[in-house]
């Protein structure tokens, strides 16, 4: 094994036992959450974009929309600003401003320009938060083996650099889409990684490859980098498993809330699957 991977500790145990993925097979299985626990059991690893059943067909001026987020009006949040596609700037130069969370929410609904107001990133739900069906991820794990719950919300333009969170996550989208580009573990070594946070986020490794600037699926064709790039959109949900690296662009105003299996609590799903 890669001696800096060796060193990473849990992250290490992911790169050793996820499987190898060949480009042919790097590709995302679309199902309904019924289908869900039968494709997630069948360990090819895979990502897995789940179809809700609901149809909610919601947008940022949904009375159901409205009626959810008031809940938040006087909460006071940070708002991520700057060059979203710097991966440096994201991993040890953020920027962000104060606002309350009714001020910021006004804003987005009337100018979609992400230089103007920025982007509520990674936004904790406390745990008192009232959260709807269309909120909640499928029921794979029971609601007390995941972290606090996060709410992005922003206009087109946002992006997060490419990263992996080392734990299993579903990404929960109510509004709008978003396209992502995924990486699976076994790339480390080739994507210049950092930790940029390891007192405060172990499991949060950047890469510093730009691949806004690089030019995306290009860069990754040409280094022999296995990939898979799609849109996600209202009323899906990705199960993204740990350990994927993942590029993130907001196509349209949206908002999204996403889940971390606790380790602690479950470990992730590659680790008590593979012998």
């Amino acid at each position: 094994m890669n001696k800096k991977i060796h060193s990473l500790g849990f992250l290490s145990q992911l790169y050793e036992k996820s499987p190898h993925i060949r480009q042919e097979d790097c590709k995302i299985i679309h199902c309904t959450p019924i289908e869900f626990k039968r494709e997630v059991k069948k360990e090819t690893n895979l990502p897995i974009i789940i179809q809700s059943n609901l149809d909610s067909q919601l947008s940022l001026e949904s009375s159901e929309v409205i009626r959810w987020l008031e809940q938040f009006n006087d909460k006071k949040i940070q708002v991520r600003i700057g060059n979203f596609s710097d991966p440096k700037e994201y991993a040890y130069n953020r920027k962000t401003y104060e606002s309350q969370f009714s001020e910021y929410l006004l804003n987005l609904k009337k100018n979609n320009q992400i230089d103007k107001i920025g982007y509520l990133g990674n936004y904790k739900l406390s745990q008192d938060s009232l959260l709807p069906a269309w909120a909640l991820p499928p029921d794979l794990y029971s609601q007390n083996l995941f972290m606090q719950p996060s709410l992005w919300l922003g206009p087109s333009g946002a992006i997060t650099p490419l990263h992996t969170d080392g734990l299993d996550n579903f990404a929960v989208h109510i509004v709008g889409s978003k396209r992502w580009t995924l990486v699976p573990i076994q790339h480390y070594p080739d994507l210049e990684v950092s930790v940029p946070f390891p007192d405060l986020a172990t499991d949060l490794h950047t890469s510093s490859i730009d691949l806004n600037k690089l030019g995306g699926l290009e860069w990754l064709k040409k280094n022999h980098i296995t990939h898979t790039q799609f849109i996600c959109g209202p009323d899906e949900t990705l199960y993204l498993p740990a350990g994927w690296f993942h590029y993130v662009e907001t196509l349209t105003p949206s908002l999204m809330v996403n889940w971390w299996v606790d380790k602690a609590k479950a470990k992730p799903r590659i680790l008590t699957s593979v012998k």
